[in-house]
């Protein structure tokens, strides 16, 4: 095959990130001048115009994140949130979590504003658990990790966090129990990222409603799988936050009564 170079790039991008993404990569690769970076760039923006949605899943890799690394490499934060905005948000598994987060990271470092790092999962039909823990692991480290939690990434965390709640509501949402699909998945952790994230961000409305469904939620939020060691790992770190004092004590206020309500009557005999 034979075509004109200024077309090498659209032409790539054209047949498919299973054509463009290893070139992209050998082009990536090693120390890059400022017009290698350039071109990169430049084949970069062409992927993302011709990206298509892959139709089969259980893949072993996934094409968004092998482009968020890539992505990161380029240092292009403008890249970077059209990426997230235009392709990731309906094309992904939930399996790019570290490449979401150094990718933002990359993209933010010396920026007066960062961009955005969890692109809007409303968008997607896929509030599936694991997406919901990729969404929110974002969210957690950019809030409680180097680089310590800036005015900007206040805001950005602040502007989506309204968002991610209502993923956890579409997964809580209740499903008939004779249906065959019914399958409840374990609900260990969720309480305490949550908890953790809505507290530093002093999001009371959102904490206040989140606890009063989970708390009523007892098929999901079981008190030994889910509740118990949640407030063990939350009373581990709330001592530091105000906020975090009272929901923890919230919550083993509401275990300890859930447990002697359990054993207020002996157990009859076999």
């Amino acid at each position: 095959m034979i075509w004109p170079r200024d077309r090498y790039f659209a032409i790539l991008a054209g047949e498919g990130q299973d054509s463009a993404l290893p070139a992209l990569e050998q082009m990536a690769a090693g120390r890059m001048k400022a017009a290698a970076q350039a071109e990169c760039r430049v084949f970069a923006t062409e992927i993302i115009d011709h990206w298509k949605p892959r139709r089969r899943f259980g893949d072993k890799s996934s094409d968004s994140g092998r482009m968020l690394k890539l992505l990161a490499r380029l240092d292009d934060a403008k890249l970077v949130e059209r990426f997230l905005r235009d392709v990731f948000v309906t094309d992904f598994d939930g399996s790019e979590g570290k490449a979401h987060i150094a990718c933002s990271n990359a993209s933010a470092g010396n920026r007066s504003r960062p961009p955005s790092v969890i692109s809007s999962p409303r968008r997607s039909r896929k509030t599936t658990p694991r997406v919901w823990r990729t969404s929110w692991r974002s969210m957690n480290r950019s809030v409680a990790t180097p680089p310590d939690l800036s005015d900007e990434r206040r805001g950005v965390c602040a502007a989506l966090v309204g968002e991610l709640v209502q993923v956890v509501e579409h997964w809580d949402a209740p499903t008939p129990t004779n249906s065959w699909r019914y399958n409840p998945e374990p609900r260990t952790g969720v309480v305490a990222k949550v908890v953790h994230i809505l507290v530093t961000l002093a999001a009371r409305d959102h904490l206040d409603r989140f606890l009063g469904r989970a708390l009523a939620d007892k098929r999901r939020y079981d008190l030994h799988h889910a509740l118990i060691p949640d407030v063990k790992a939350i009373h581990a770190w709330a001592s530091r936050v105000p906020l975090a004092r009272t929901v923890a004590d919230r919550l083993l206020r509401h275990c300890i009564t859930e447990l002697h309500t359990a054993t207020a009557e002996p157990i009859k005999a076999p």
